[in-house]
Order: C-alpha cells, then structure tokens, then sequence
C-alpha cells in the first residue's frame, strides 16, 4: 500500500509490502517477486532502498524494484517499506500498482501467489475557483466577481501562484474597474489588469485560503437576458520546489433588463365609460 495514498507531483511516499506464512509447521524460503512502478506511473521510482529487512529480502532496482531470497518462518509475518519519489511531470489522476507473483519453495514444493495491488492518487495542492457574487446585474451596471485559491496541502505553501482571466472572451467591453491591487495573496502579489486580469506572484501558507474580489463595469449595450460562462485559465503555483498547476475556474454571469413596464386592465368597461389602468414597474436586479 502507498502512505499516504494521496500525493502531489514531487512528493515522496512509502510503499509498504507485508507478507505471511500462514503455514504452522514449514518455512517460505527463496521468497522473490519483483514491482514494476513505471509500469504504474512513468517515472515512479524507488529510492534509497533498505539494505536489511524483516523478510530477509535483498532489494534492488529503481523504477522497478526485486525483492529476492526472501525468509519466512512458519506462522509468520513481516513488513518492510520503500521511499518511493513521484515524478514532478505527474498529472492528477488514480493510478494502479501491481506487482509481480510472488514465488517461494514451502515444505520442498515452490508455491505462486497473486500480485498484490494498490491505487496511488495523485491530486494538485492548488484548487482555484470563481464566482458572481451579485449578479444578475443590467446593462451598464457592476458585478463583483470574487476568486478564492485554496492551498490543500498540509506540508508546504504554495508559492508563485498565478492565472489570467480573459474578461473579453466573456462579454466585449467588460472590464475591471479597481485594478491594480496588491497584497491580495501574500505580500508579492499583485492582480491587474482591465479586460484581461492577470496575477501574478502569490504566496499561500500550508492548509489555507484566500478569497479577493474585483469589481467589474459591464457594458451599456449589452444585450440583456443572456447567461454568459466565463472561464480562466489553469491557476499555477510552485509546491515543494515542483511546479503545479490546478483546473481552470469557471462561473455564469447572469445579465437581465433593467426596469421592466407592464400594464393591464382592471375590470370591465362600457362605451362611454371609464376604466382603470394599472402600470407595474419592476426592477428584476436584487443588486441595483
């Protein structure tokens, strides 16, 4: 099994091999099977091998490591572990590690096991996302579009974190009106920008969070009753030395008319009568 079974790309784990005799009268000799972690993951690699263990095993190999001659007395147990390095190329992603068959000879006869298995996730340390707070908003109106950037590491901060938002490719002619801003993520960064925003230079502690906010003045011809999805690129960082980088946020923003006029009849009217007309003027936005 891998401790933890959840890592980032870069990180070190362990792998832990235990193996029984569950006979109570014969000893394993000759124990052997071999894990191919390339085979896994291109690039995972063992390294800094035990030179003794439990089982008696001699190990060798990297990216696919022999465990050979291997000792097991009757009705016995062992564990060992092996450092094991994801490589920094890792993408996020379930990976499955099988190894071998392991053989022995028990009681003069040579006897095969099923492989054994276990599943590695590989996670990214940045998780990005964005929101309309106060949408939905009128033609010529504001919107406060709010990002938060959540470190899920427990081991490291995160440091270089950057994305861009292209505000163009969302609605043309929307652009942020507070920028720049600095300071928002760490005492480096600095968020700017009109159509495009950009950050650049953020730093978040291990097991945080940050949320800021920007203000956003949306065109006055824009055309009312349309959801517009907005998308930003990939949030990038640096954790433990290893670049990272997390999904793309996303969000809908939300542009309804602005007042609204409706009237209507009340009751019933005879020629040379007289009728009352009522007129409704209602404001959809919840905002303005």
């Amino acid at each position: 099994e891998f401790i933890p079974s959840t890592a980032f790309p870069g990180d070190t784990v362990k792998m832990r091999y235990t193996l029984a005799n569950l006979s109570t009268s014969d000893a394993a000799t000759n124990t052997t099977f071999t894990d191919n972690l390339n085979a896994a993951l291109t690039g995972l690699a063992g390294r800094n091998l035990p030179t003794t263990n439990p089982c008696g095993f001699t190990l060798s190999g990297a990216t696919s490591l022999d465990a050979a001659d291997g000792t097991l007395a009757p009705g016995s147990s062992c564990t060992f572990e092996v450092d094991v390095l994801i490589p920094s190329s890792a993408t996020v992603g379930t990976y499955v590690s099988a190894s071998s068959s392991l053989s022995a000879e028990v009681d003069g006869g040579n006897i095969a096991i099923d492989p054994a298995s276990t599943t590695l996730e590989i996670a990214s340390p940045i998780v990005f996302s964005k929101q309309f707070t106060d949408d939905p908003t009128s033609p010529g109106d504001t919107v406060t579009l709010e990002y938060t950037v959540t470190n899920i590491s427990t081991a490291y901060e995160l440091t270089d974190i950057g994305f861009t938002d292209d505000l163009s490719s969302v609605l043309s002619g929307l652009v942020a009106t507070d920028l720049p801003q600095t300071a928002i993520i760490g005492a480096g960064s600095t968020l700017s920008g009109t159509s495009l925003i950009t950050l650049t230079g953020g730093t978040l502690a291990a097991d945080s969070s940050q949320t800021f906010s920007v203000t956003l003045q949306v065109p006055s011809d824009t055309a009312p009753g349309v959801e517009h999805s907005s998308a930003s690129s990939a949030a990038s960082a640096t954790h433990n030395g290893t670049a990272v980088s997390g999904d793309a946020a996303s969000d809908t923003l939300s542009v309804t008319p602005g007042l609204h006029l409706t009237k209507e009849f009340l009751g019933e009217s005879i020629a040379g009568g007289s009728v009352t007309v009522r007129y409704t003027l209602t404001n959809p936005n919840t905002n303005v």
